[in-house]
């Protein structure tokens, strides 16, 4: 999974429901910090898990994302 992809398609989404990183954070169940190191690309693996949760936040499904 391409990281800049990923992180793209969290943004277009975050748009699409008006929302920035502290409110994502908060509606994934993720640190504030976890999401902020996504978002620069600062992060090795993401797991499933999280990449659930953010999806399941912004009312998408994970295949949107990657």
């Amino acid at each position: 999974m391409k990281t800049d992809k990923l992180i793209t398609n969290i943004r277009v989404e975050m748009d699409r429901e008006g929302i920035n990183q502290k409110q994502l954070a908060k509606r994934c169940g993720l640190t504030e910090r976890a999401v902020s190191e996504l978002m620069r690309g600062n992060t090795q693996d993401i797991l499933v898990s999280s990449l659930y949760k953010i999806a399941k936040a912004l009312n998408c499904k994970i295949k949107k994302l990657i």
